[in-house]
């Protein structure tokens, strides 16, 4: 008798995602704004009103926060219309989260920081060009041996 296991990869980069999600929003927003979170990701699309009852939190600050997880590009806000007019007091706000589009918004955000890192790397470069270019003259004039001692301080201090 074998016994054979099978890994949902797909499965445990989500949970993997969503985790990593929350841990975000709690180093950043706070405790409350995971815990709507969480709420979102398990339960789906909801209204301010039945999350609040669901946390056992104020409509009015679960709004508050939520407009603050939309700015950041966390959670998005689906307009559900009663009427053919798109009245707002005849329309149903939901508050939801896709994994997906936040994965790609935070993507499009750590490039722009890098991109952010690389402007400011060559601005450094060209103000200390001399000091680049000597440091450059002075590893080519190392032994091998020097060179390994160097290599190894590098390590060190890193």
């Amino acid at each position: 008798l074998q016994t054979h296991y099978r890994i949902d990869m797909y499965g445990a980069v989500l949970f993997l995602e969503q985790q990593a999600l929350v841990s975000m929003v709690v180093e950043r927003l706070g405790r409350e704004a995971a815990r709507i979170v969480r709420c979102l990701l398990a339960e789906g699309a909801l209204d301010d009103k039945v999350l609040g009852e669901r946390l056992l939190m104020p409509a009015k600050e679960v709004r508050e926060v939520c407009f603050r997880l939309l700015a950041l590009g966390l959670v998005h806000l689906q307009e559900i219309p009663r009427t053919a007019d798109h009245a707002p007091s005849r329309t149903i706000f939901l508050w939801r989260i896709d994994i997906r589009l936040v994965r790609r918004n935070l993507q499009c955000r750590l490039l722009e920081v890098i991109r952010g890192f690389e402007g400011q790397l060559a601005k450094l470069a060209a103000v200390n060009a001399d000091l680049v270019d000597k440091a450059v003259r002075l590893r080519q004039r190392l032994s091998e041996g020097e060179r390994r001692a160097y290599a190894l301080y590098c390590q060190e201090r890193d």
